[in-house]
């Protein structure tokens, strides 16, 4: 790959229990990132919602607004040339997830769930742990009628022909880690000697994935 990806880590105010009212202002930075031709926009861990809110995560009415927030979030990007990664709580099959949703250009490209909780996080006794990966998983907008489907595993990879990444929480992230980051030429593709054997490259214009059980970052 040759030039540079500009990447943005953004810190917005955050109105704890209230994820419509911090979609408003996740939305405004979106806009400014974009008008600095940042093409990655990193949010801090449970933005959506707030974190920490102990057994509000059960709320019924917090899940659906976190949601109907992440769709209203994914048509806000249709226009946009940029990658967004932001985190939320989800439910399914009566578990509550926090995941990582990947978007791009009005699509959810993966939700990467936190599979690993430290012993003073709190949140740990409020997720759960996805058992085993779902290579489609389903969520539907009724209001826009649309239905999504896409990978939730924590063995995700993205890609194109130019770059490759994937998510990661900060206390899986480990010197090992690090020195294969600072080893390869581009920073990006810290997963490309994996992608050049396991998939043809889609074109430059579509993200695509595949799943890898033996990735750990």
């Amino acid at each position: 790959m040759k030039g540079y990806l500009r990447v943005a880590s953004i810190m917005p105010t955050v109105f704890v229990g209230n994820p419509l009212k911090n979609l408003n202002t996740i939305k405004e930075e979106i806009l400014k990132a974009n008008s600095l031709s940042v093409k990655f926009c990193v949010f801090p861990e449970l933005c959506l919602t707030g974190n920490n809110l102990q057994s509000l995560y059960f709320d019924r009415n917090l899940l659906e607004d976190a949601k109907n927030a992440l769709f209203s979030l994914i048509t806000f990007s249709s226009e946009l040339d940029m990658i967004i990664i932001i985190s939320l709580p989800v439910e399914y099959n009566k578990n509550i997830y926090e995941v990582t949703a990947v978007i791009k250009s009005g699509k959810i490209l993966g939700f990467v769930p936190k599979d690993s909780f430290e012993h003073k996080d709190t949140n740990k006794n409020y997720f759960s742990v996805l058992e085993k990966d779902i290579e489609n998983f389903q969520l539907d907008d009724t209001e826009r009628n649309i239905q999504y489907t896409f990978p939730f595993s924590k063995s995700l990879v993205f890609y194109n022909e130019n770059f490759s990444f994937s998510v990661t929480y900060s206390n899986y992230i480990n010197e090992n880690i690090i020195k294969e980051i600072n080893e390869l030429p581009n920073k990006l593709s810290i997963s490309k000697k994996i992608c050049e054997n396991e998939k043809e490259w889609n074109d430059e214009n579509k993200l695509s994935y595949y799943i890898n059980e033996s990735i750990n970052i």
